[in-house]
């Protein structure tokens, strides 16, 4: 992290930040200063309404990070616009954490890596271990004075568009698929989250991609230390979409 007040102290990239350390800096958390920013992004923000991390704010994945049918991202502009209203700038370290084992908030973590953003990071365990350690909680929500937020990107080499992965298919190439090993095998076609009432889950495909392999993921990723895992893949992973 950037020096100061909100060093980690750690050595290297380390994409992940521990409850202890977050625990630590929840005065600066709930700060006007947009140094450091703690985001919650939900699937269903009913959780965020019944309790969250004080100072945290919220993003709703389904009606504020993607298209509710193409399954694309936000623009640049409307992803400026969503961060600078939260009192968040280019230049904020945020950590992100969220519902459903960190799986949205993991999205949000490589979307600002291919704007160009510099300083993010998921919390370790997401909110079910901070829930079930005890941590303090809050059902306030925070107002931050708006900002601006300037993307650096995008940064194209971190996304893998349709025709790039069916390119790649013609020879020895790892694809890494992160989904449920049922999904993974066509059993099931989403996985077993709880949307917000009304909200369609939108289009969905089972089965794999040809050539694709799964990572043997046996470990809750809300134990400590499990999300290093989450946070490393989608520092790595591209996202696949239908665009050419």
């Amino acid at each position: 992290m950037n020096s100061g007040s909100t060093s980690t102290q750690q050595s290297g990239r380390n994409a992940v930040v521990t409850p202890t350390w977050l625990e630590q800096h929840l005065d600066a958390v709930r700060s006007d200063s947009p140094k450091l920013r703690l985001v919650e992004v939900d699937l269903n923000t009913a959780f965020y309404e019944q309790e969250h991390i004080p100072g945290a704010v919220c993003i709703d994945w389904q009606r504020q990070l993607q298209h509710a049918t193409r399954r694309d991202i936000p623009s640049e502009t409307a992803l400026s616009d969503l961060l600078g209203a939260r009192g968040i700038t280019d230049e904020s370290t945020i950590v992100l954490y969220g519902d459903n084992s960190n799986w949205f908030a993991a999205h949000l973590y490589w979307m600002l890596s291919y704007y160009g953003h510099d300083e993010m990071y998921l919390l370790d365990g997401g909110r079910e271990y901070w829930l079930e350690s005890g941590r303090p909680t809050t059902t306030t929500v925070p107002s931050y004075p708006a900002q601006t937020y300037r993307t650096a990107g995008p940064f194209e080499h971190v996304r893998a568009y349709r025709s790039g992965v069916k390119r790649a298919l013609s020879k020895p190439t790892e694809l890494v698929d992160v989904r449920l090993p049922e999904e993974y095998d066509g059993t099931v076609l989403a996985p077993p989250i709880s949307p917000a009432p009304g909200i369609s889950s939108g289009r969905r495909i089972s089965g794999l991609t040809g050539g694709s392999n799964r990572p043997r993921h046996s470990r809750s990723s809300t134990e400590p230390g499990a999300s290093r895992g989450i946070a490393t893949l989608s520092s790595t992973a591209a996202l696949v979409n239908g665009r050419h």
